[in-house]
């Protein structure tokens, strides 16, 4: 009766880690496919964020007209993607599972939240205090 336990744990505990593994390459490459659009779209872009530049733009208000997007889908995306958690996380059994909280969404966004600001920071910020001259001069 006890091998019998202790081979289930060990099988629980080595799909938990590869779920966990797949898990944290999902999230990298989701990343890394968000920070190769922020950068497609910046380079489509280019001639529109210099001559925003030129006409008297701050360098925030182009990072916040560069983002908007991002923040849209983001909205879309967990319209999407809530009732499903909560419907899923309702029909599965488990024994382990956790409570299902409004805090985890809460959270859910603010990670989110973070995860963009981070990727599309830095690529928008270049944009935005690059010399709108230069970009402009070969356009």
């Amino acid at each position: 009766m006890g091998f019998q336990h202790e081979y289930s744990m060990l099988i629980y505990k080595s799909i938990n880690k590869s779920i966990q593994f797949f898990a944290v390459v999902n999230i990298l490459l989701a990343v890394f496919g968000l920070l190769e659009l922020v950068t497609f779209n910046l380079v489509r872009r280019r001639k529109e964020v210099g001559i925003r530049k030129i006409n008297g733009s701050t360098s925030a208000h182009i990072f916040m007209i560069l983002t908007k997007e991002y923040f849209l889908l983001m909205v879309f995306s967990l319209i999407v993607a809530w009732p499903g958690i909560y419907y899923f996380h309702h029909i599965f059994p488990g024994a382990f599972k956790l409570p299902l909280s409004p805090v985890w969404f809460v959270l859910s966004v603010v990670i989110i939240l973070l995860i963009i600001i981070l990727a599309t920071g830095y690529q928008t910020f270049r944009a935005s205090t690059r010399n709108p001259v230069e970009v402009l001069k070969y356009e």
